[in-house]
């Protein structure tokens, strides 16, 4: 039914390194509480995985700056 259909490749950015990527080629990583924190390529994957293990994958706010006095 199907036959011969072409699919159009949909690209996206790394979330590490920016480069344009196939969509399906990049993967998920999750941070220290299984939540999904950004999608990136294989060669980045090592890289983000220990900043995340390390802690340092976003800078923390105060509790001022998040919400004021």
């Amino acid at each position: 039914m199907n036959e011969g259909k072409v699919y159009k490749q949909r690209e996206q950015f790394c979330g590490n390194c920016k480069q344009i990527f196939d969509r399906n080629d990049l993967t998920w990583i999750n941070d220290n509480y299984g939540i999904p924190y950004k999608k990136v390529c294989e060669s980045c994957y090592e890289e983000v995985h220990e900043q995340i293990r390390n802690n340092n994958y976003g800078e923390e706010l105060s509790y001022y700056e998040m919400w004021g006095d």
